[in-house]
């Protein structure tokens, strides 16, 4: 009897427990129902994550790209050039038409009065007589060419009035994995991405060794380019001209020969400051590369080490010794951000440089003049 007392008052608290429970939760879901206004049935599509606001979005950013290189082709196409051999007039018509496998490379207009870019790969003999055809199919013949051996580019002047000329982009204007529009000679249109900048080629140990008066700071794109390419521009998405394309199809970026434009239009040549050193790069190499040499602290990976020095230079003059370590020119240290070769482009002949070098754990300043 006591037994059942205790059992019929067990069942009671529990019962009053989960009732209790049942009209907290019912409460709850109450409040709760009322201040999100959820349904408990019906469509409840419009509470859900709106997953296609992020695929319209992206399919507006496909548009708009799409948009922007169909426009920016049209643009373009006005400002690029195709080089072709001069032909001799021929009374038959045929004989004056060009045909694609004629076309020698391409080249990009630099000036509305007629300043062309191209080459070395394209330009390749002086003694010959070249002709510039633009996107109107109007012909001209080249009346002068000036080439800068440092980078291979080559001006090219025509007789023209009023042409569509580049943009050319500045070293901002160039970073790595940007989307990049090319032109082969026949003015077909690639889409390509850089993957590299201040790419130099390494196939053996003697290419550390760079000259102060080769250029070896190429841009690499994402695929191989054939001899189609020959002197054909690389533009930006905002229509900057980046590089153009050179022997053995290595870019050169534009801000390598920017500087050369005002010697080419007031001068009509170029000339380049002339130091005479072979160096390594230390910041592109590992110290392990370096082998032996009466140099301490390289493994800081900044400036540049001598490795030569050239008979009755300039950096001999100065009293520049093998295995000197250059850190800086004019204050600005030379680290992988910007390169020496980078930082001698701010200079011309005549100019007088402040370096700074560190010989056997000592640091010096040597002044030389270019």
């Amino acid at each position: 009897m006591k037994s059942q007392k205790i059992n019929i008052i067990l069942i009671i608290i529990i019962s009053i427990f989960s009732g209790l429970l049942a009209g907290f939760f019912g409460c709850l879901l109450f409040l709760i129902s009322k201040t999100i206004n959820i349904p408990f049935a019906g469509n409840l599509e419009k509470y859900l994550p709106k997953r296609e606001i992020t695929i319209k979005t992206q399919e507006k950013i496909t548009v708009n790209r799409d948009v922007l290189i169909e426009e920016s082709v049209n643009e373009l196409k006005k400002e690029i050039v195709k080089i072709v051999f001069t032909k001799k007039k021929s009374e038959k018509v045929t004989d004056n038409i060009y045909l694609e496998k004629e076309i020698l490379g391409s080249g990009f207009i630099l000036t509305n009065d007629g300043w062309i870019i191209s080459t070395e790969a394209v330009i390749s003999n002086f003694q010959k007589d070249y002709s510039i055809l633009t996107e109107d199919n109007k012909l001209y013949p080249v009346e002068k060419i000036i080439k800068d051996d440092f980078t291979g580019v080559v001006f090219l002047k025509i007789s023209a009035s009023d042409l569509a000329v580049v943009n050319l982009s500045d070293k901002e204007g160039i970073t790595s994995g940007q989307e990049i529009l090319i032109f082969d000679k026949n003015a077909n249109l690639f889409i390509s991405f850089l993957s590299k900048l201040k790419y130099c080629p390494l196939k053996e140990k003697t290419d550390l060794i760079r000259s102060a008066e080769k250029f070896c700071e190429f841009l690499l794109l994402d695929k191989e380019l054939d001899d189609n390419f020959y002197g054909s521009a690389l533009i930006n998405l905002s229509k900057g001209f980046i590089g153009i394309v050179g022997k053995d199809n290595q870019i050169i970026p534009s801000y390598y020969f920017r500087n050369l434009i005002n010697q080419v239009l007031k001068n009509g040549k170029i000339e380049r400051p002339y130091l005479g050193i072979d160096y390594i790069d230390l910041s592109s190499v590992a110290l392990g590369e370096l082998g032996d040499v009466s140099q301490p602290n390289l493994a800081n990976g900044k400036g540049v080490l001598v490795y030569q020095l050239a008979k009755d230079s300039p950096a001999i003059k100065a009293g520049l010794e093998k295995d000197d370590i250059i850190l800086k020119i004019n204050n600005d240290a030379v680290n992988h951000k910007i390169s020496f070769q980078e930082l001698m482009q701010d200079y011309k002949k005549g100019d007088i440089l402040e370096l700074s070098v560190l010989r056997l754990g000592k640091e010096m300043i040597i002044e030389l003049k270019l």
